[in-house]
């Protein structure tokens, strides 16, 4: 009886639920991106670096936003059982970091990005002119 008590609140991930698959496979993607950037800028020193941390930045902030939209659309399911000040202390806090810490990330590598491409435009202006 124990083990059916204490087994019982992981139920509801063990049936089909593609919200959890779909999570899965964001955060793999997410991941991957994550080593492939820190490859490519700390070891490869690639000029596509930022363009590939900014599209895992992005993923992420877009991950913990679907995770807000699917809270509030299902009338806050999973934490509404809760207090208030838990769910601001527990979730809304650590999860608006997980929006607000890659966004900066983001708009850092944007303005690398973008300062690449007026390099480039000023480099194809200087030899179209020759």
């Amino acid at each position: 009886m124990l083990l059916g008590l204490l087994y019982h609140p992981f139920l509801p991930h063990e049936q089909t639920n593609s919200r959890v698959v779909h999570a899965a496979l964001m955060n793999l993607i997410e991941n991957t991106l994550n080593i492939v950037y820190l490859y490519l800028a700390h070891i490869a020193e690639s000029p596509i670096a930022p363009l590939v941390g900014y599209v895992s930045v992005h993923l992420t902030v877009g991950k913990t936003l679907l995770y807000w939209a699917q809270e509030y659309f299902c009338g806050f399911c999973a934490i509404g059982h809760n207090k208030l000040s838990n769910i601001l202390l527990f979730w809304v806090f650590p999860n608006g970091l997980w929006i607000v810490v890659p966004s900066l990330i983001g708009y850092t590598l944007g303005k690398q990005l973008v300062q690449q491409l007026y390099v480039a435009h000023e480099v194809s202006k200087k030899s179209k002119k020759k």
